[in-house]
């Protein structure tokens, strides 16, 4: 909710300093998930405290078993071209990861690969003896 955006998640991401963000979204309203992408891609830049721990920001298209019989995950990474790029160049300027996957929470398709992905990196690493 776009009310939460200034006040809520700002203030969770300052004090939580995540190591991961785990951003979701489905094929339903391009516009809306844009507009939250794009506040937290800004977040991170206009945070850098904050964002100085985070390993991976892991982007899950959900929905796959609504949308995956017409389109790929490609077909609907179109609409979010821009959005995208800006992650991607973002994570490489930060030096965190990102992925992208298309799940189905109903279904689980994608849902294990994409999460032992995200939790192997952000698990801290052993310390040396």
């Amino acid at each position: 909710e776009y009310a939460m955006w200034e006040t809520d998640w700002l203030d969770l991401f300052r004090h939580a300093r995540p190591r991961g963000i785990v951003f979701m979204m489905d094929h339903t309203n391009p516009p809306q998930h844009k507009d939250a992408l794009n506040f937290v891609l800004q977040m991170i830049d206009e945070e850098p405290a904050a964002a100085k721990n985070l390993k991976m920001f892991l982007l899950v298209i959900n929905k796959a078993d609504l949308w995956g019989s017409e389109k790929t995950l490609g077909d609907l990474l179109d609409e979010y071209r821009n959005e995208t790029r800006r992650l991607k160049s973002q994570s490489e300027r930060l030096g965190y990861a990102y992925m992208i996957a298309g799940t189905s929470l109903v279904t689980g398709a994608g849902v294990s690969e994409a999460m032992t992905r995200f939790f192997n990196a952000i698990r801290p690493k052993p310390k040396k003896l």
